[in-house]
């Protein structure tokens, strides 16, 4: 009887660890992907490429990161 509870308390953390994994890939997938966009963006804009638009990508941190990073690009632009 005994063993059986250790098992399935075992099984049962084994399950909890997995999915907490994938959640936490998931999640960071979420947040990294536009982040990268936007290192990428910041770079062309640095590099003169101010021709291709700043899509803005994420959550709204991201997004808002996004929006003013256009701003500046149009900025630049018109200079």
């Amino acid at each position: 009887m005994r063993t059986d509870v250790i098992v399935t308390s075992f099984s049962l953390v084994g399950v909890v660890a997995v999915v907490g994994i994938v959640i936490f890939f998931f999640l960071s997938r979420l947040i990294a992907k536009p982040l990268d966009e936007l290192t990428a963006a910041a770079n062309r804009i640095n590099d003169g490429g101010l021709d291709s638009p700043v899509v803005p990508r994420g959550p709204r941190e991201v997004r808002e990161l996004a929006a003013a990073l256009e701003r500046v690009r149009l900025s630049s632009r018109r200079k």
